[in-house]
Protein backbone atom coordinates (compact mmCIF):
# COMPACT_ATOMS: atom_id res chain seq x y z
CA UNK A 1 0.00 0.00 0.00
CA UNK A 2 1.39 3.33 -1.10
CA UNK A 3 0.18 6.92 -1.14
CA UNK A 4 2.41 9.60 -2.66
CA UNK A 5 5.51 9.35 -4.86
CA UNK A 6 7.81 12.36 -4.89
CA UNK A 7 11.50 12.93 -5.73
CA UNK A 8 13.97 12.91 -2.84
CA UNK A 9 11.28 12.20 -0.26
CA UNK A 10 10.67 9.16 1.93
CA UNK A 11 8.32 9.53 4.87
CA UNK A 12 5.29 7.70 6.22
CA UNK A 13 3.13 8.61 3.20
CA UNK A 14 5.71 9.30 0.51
CA UNK A 15 8.32 7.28 -1.33
CA UNK A 16 10.76 8.57 -3.93
CA UNK A 17 10.42 7.32 -7.50
CA UNK A 18 13.91 5.81 -7.27
CA UNK A 19 13.10 3.90 -4.08
CA UNK A 20 9.79 2.69 -5.54
CA UNK A 21 11.55 1.40 -8.66
CA UNK A 22 14.20 -0.28 -6.51
CA UNK A 23 11.52 -2.06 -4.47
CA UNK A 24 9.58 -3.17 -7.53
CA UNK A 25 12.65 -4.38 -9.42
CA UNK A 26 13.56 -6.47 -6.39
CA UNK A 27 10.05 -7.96 -6.29
CA UNK A 28 10.13 -8.65 -10.03
CA UNK A 29 13.57 -10.28 -9.76
CA UNK A 30 12.25 -12.48 -6.95
CA UNK A 31 9.36 -13.61 -9.14
CA UNK A 32 6.50 -11.61 -7.61
CA UNK A 33 3.59 -10.65 -9.83
CA UNK A 34 0.90 -8.05 -9.09
CA UNK A 35 -2.70 -9.16 -9.38
CA UNK A 36 -5.46 -7.15 -11.01
CA UNK A 37 -8.11 -6.17 -8.47
CA UNK A 38 -10.73 -8.42 -10.08
CA UNK A 39 -8.49 -11.47 -9.68
CA UNK A 40 -7.68 -10.54 -6.08
CA UNK A 41 -11.39 -10.27 -5.28
CA UNK A 42 -12.02 -13.70 -6.82
CA UNK A 43 -9.22 -15.14 -4.67
CA UNK A 44 -10.59 -13.74 -1.41
CA UNK A 45 -14.05 -15.06 -2.39
CA UNK A 46 -12.45 -18.51 -2.86
CA UNK A 47 -13.36 -18.52 -6.56
CA UNK A 48 -9.70 -18.81 -7.61
CA UNK A 49 -6.57 -20.18 -5.97
CA UNK A 50 -3.95 -17.66 -4.92
CA UNK A 51 -0.88 -17.84 -7.17
CA UNK A 52 2.45 -18.10 -5.41
CA UNK A 53 4.35 -14.86 -5.05
CA UNK A 54 1.37 -12.72 -5.98
CA UNK A 55 0.86 -9.22 -4.60
CA UNK A 56 -1.73 -6.47 -4.80
CA UNK A 57 -0.27 -3.00 -5.36
CA UNK A 58 -2.48 -0.18 -4.09
CA UNK A 59 -2.17 3.59 -4.03
CA UNK A 60 -4.52 5.55 -1.78
CA UNK A 61 -6.07 8.99 -2.26
CA UNK A 62 -5.59 9.60 -6.01
CA UNK A 63 -2.50 11.79 -5.98
CA UNK A 64 -1.48 13.28 -9.31
CA UNK A 65 2.09 12.14 -8.67
CA UNK A 66 0.81 8.56 -9.10
CA UNK A 67 0.06 9.49 -12.71
CA UNK A 68 3.47 11.14 -13.07
CA UNK A 69 5.66 8.46 -11.49
CA UNK A 70 3.71 5.24 -10.85
CA UNK A 71 1.84 4.85 -14.12
CA UNK A 72 4.95 4.96 -16.34
CA UNK A 73 6.71 2.45 -14.06
CA UNK A 74 3.72 0.11 -14.18
CA UNK A 75 3.77 0.28 -17.98
CA UNK A 76 7.53 -0.30 -18.05
CA UNK A 77 7.26 -3.43 -15.87
CA UNK A 78 3.99 -4.59 -17.45
CA UNK A 79 2.40 -4.56 -14.00
CA UNK A 80 -0.98 -3.58 -12.63
CA UNK A 81 -2.11 -1.60 -9.58
CA UNK A 82 -5.21 -0.18 -7.95
CA UNK A 83 -5.67 3.54 -7.33
CA UNK A 84 -8.20 4.20 -4.56
CA UNK A 85 -9.82 7.57 -5.23
CA UNK A 86 -11.47 10.04 -2.85
CA UNK A 87 -14.53 10.92 -4.91
CA UNK A 88 -15.06 14.52 -3.79
CA UNK A 89 -11.64 15.47 -5.19
CA UNK A 90 -12.54 14.54 -8.77
CA UNK A 91 -14.05 17.79 -9.95
CA UNK A 92 -11.98 20.27 -7.98
CA UNK A 93 -9.86 22.57 -10.05
CA UNK A 94 -6.39 21.91 -8.71
CA UNK A 95 -7.06 23.30 -5.23
CA UNK A 96 -3.75 21.86 -4.14
CA UNK A 97 -0.48 21.98 -6.01
CA UNK A 98 2.68 19.93 -5.93
CA UNK A 99 2.85 16.82 -3.82
CA UNK A 100 -0.76 16.99 -2.55
CA UNK A 101 -2.49 17.60 -5.88
CA UNK A 102 -5.12 14.97 -6.70
CA UNK A 103 -6.00 13.63 -10.15
CA UNK A 104 -9.17 14.92 -11.73
CA UNK A 105 -11.74 12.83 -13.58
CA UNK A 106 -10.25 13.51 -17.01
CA UNK A 107 -6.80 12.41 -15.84
CA UNK A 108 -8.22 9.24 -14.29
CA UNK A 109 -10.04 8.44 -17.53
CA UNK A 110 -6.71 8.68 -19.39
CA UNK A 111 -5.35 5.68 -17.47
CA UNK A 112 -5.37 2.30 -19.22
CA UNK A 113 -7.76 0.10 -17.17
CA UNK A 114 -5.62 -2.95 -18.00
CA UNK A 115 -2.82 -1.28 -16.02
CA UNK A 116 -4.66 0.74 -13.36
CA UNK A 117 -7.95 -0.25 -11.83
CA UNK A 118 -9.84 2.37 -9.83
CA UNK A 119 -11.47 1.82 -6.47
CA UNK A 120 -13.51 3.99 -4.15
CA UNK A 121 -11.79 5.41 -1.08
CA UNK A 122 -14.87 7.14 0.24
CA UNK A 123 -16.39 10.43 -0.73
CA UNK A 124 -14.66 12.56 1.92
CA UNK A 125 -12.15 9.85 3.01
CA UNK A 126 -14.61 8.53 5.60
CA UNK A 127 -13.74 5.87 8.17
CA UNK A 128 -16.25 3.18 7.24
CA UNK A 129 -15.83 1.36 10.54
CA UNK A 130 -17.42 4.37 12.24
CA UNK A 131 -20.45 4.56 9.92
CA UNK A 132 -23.77 2.78 9.89
CA UNK A 133 -24.74 0.65 6.89
CA UNK A 134 -27.09 3.42 5.74
CA UNK A 135 -24.31 6.01 5.94
CA UNK A 136 -21.96 3.75 3.99
CA UNK A 137 -24.64 3.29 1.32
CA UNK A 138 -24.99 7.07 0.99
CA UNK A 139 -21.22 7.53 0.69
CA UNK A 140 -21.05 4.87 -2.01
CA UNK A 141 -23.92 6.45 -3.96
CA UNK A 142 -22.26 9.90 -3.75
CA UNK A 143 -18.96 8.42 -4.88
CA UNK A 144 -20.45 6.62 -7.85
CA UNK A 145 -22.24 9.81 -8.92
CA UNK A 146 -18.95 11.72 -8.81
CA UNK A 147 -17.37 9.16 -11.18
CA UNK A 148 -20.31 9.42 -13.59
CA UNK A 149 -20.02 13.17 -14.14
Amino acid sequence: MYHRVWPDMNDGLTISPDKLKEQWLYLKTEGYTPLPLSQFLDIIKNKLPCPEKSILLTFDDGYYNNLQYVYPLLKELNWTAVFFIIADTLNKTEDEQGINRKMNLQELKSLDPAIVQLGLHGFHHEHFSRLTNEQIQKVLEQSIQAFEM
